[in-house]
């Protein structure tokens, strides 16, 4: 629909402007439409990658479960065979560090680049001039 509608724009503009302008005209929709079509392909190509990403991701904590459940099915079963060990609170102990699984998932900050670290550094202690 909306390739109707620009296509009726140009050709309303062609049937307005000079002949030689014509010329002028149909290369500047080409080029347009050649980098329109471009920028198409180019975020496909991004989507695509960061939905490769995202099922990479998926995988590896589908992995991290799955060792995350056997390992704590081990505990279990240990807990049954010894009751009198201490597991109970050892096992409150880890469960903490997964109440905090937040910490884990959040994303690294980007590391500040040297040279403006130090430009900022100098700025903020540099001399005060008034």
């Amino acid at each position: 629909m909306s390739d109707e509608l620009a296509q009726n724009a140009n050709d309303t503009i062609r049937d307005i402007i000079d002949e030689r302008f014509k010329p002028l005209f149909d290369t500047i929709i080409s080029t347009y439409e050649a980098e329109l079509s471009n920028l198409k392909s180019q975020y496909q190509v991004m989507n695509a990658e960061h939905l490769l990403a995202r099922l990479e991701q998926d995988d590896a904590f589908l992995k991290f479960a799955d060792n995350a459940n056997s390992e704590i099915e081990k505990i279990h079963q240990l807990m049954k065979q010894l009751p009198d060990l201490d597991i109970r609170a050892k096992m409150s102990d880890i469960l903490g560090h997964f109440n905090n699984i937040e910490s884990w998932t959040k994303p690294k900050e980007p590391q500040k680049s040297p040279l403006f670290s130090e430009a900022s550094e100098a700025f903020i202690l540099g001399p005060v001039s008034t």
